[in-house]
């Protein structure tokens, strides 16, 4: 577990900045949005949901909470007795952050848009 310390250090400080500074940019256009604002598209990029725009915080908020709560996570991991089942696990959750990040990152250009209008 100590070959990933310094790494997942600098990527949860990362996260962290990034998922808070989202946040704070959704408190600043959220007066601009219209009421309903797209919560869902296909996987080809149609929106196919709609919801209020208090929706709109559940992205980043998620991701905020992943971010601080990843140390707790890994420190859980080091309890398991199987190194590579370890490594997979912490890779895995790496990944599925990143997911939630590009999802946050794709509404957020959406968002954008919509409050400059």
């Amino acid at each position: 577990m100590q070959e990933f310390s310094g790494i997942f250090r600098k990527m949860r400080l990362v996260s962290v900045v990034l998922a808070g500074g989202l946040v704070l940019l959704y408190g600043v256009i959220y007066l601009r949005l219209p009421t309903r604002v797209p919560v869902h598209m296909t996987g080809l990029g149609k929106i196919d949901g709609y919801g209020p725009k208090q929706t709109i915080f559940l992205l980043p908020v998620t991701n905020l909470i992943f971010a601080l709560s990843w140390p707790v996570q890994l420190q859980k991991l080091q309890a398991y007795s199987f190194p590579g089942l370890r490594r997979v696990l912490i890779w895995l959750s790496g990944l599925l952050f990143l997911v939630l990040c590009l999802g946050t990152v794709y509404f957020s250009v959406i968002y954008l848009s919509l409050a400059s209008r």
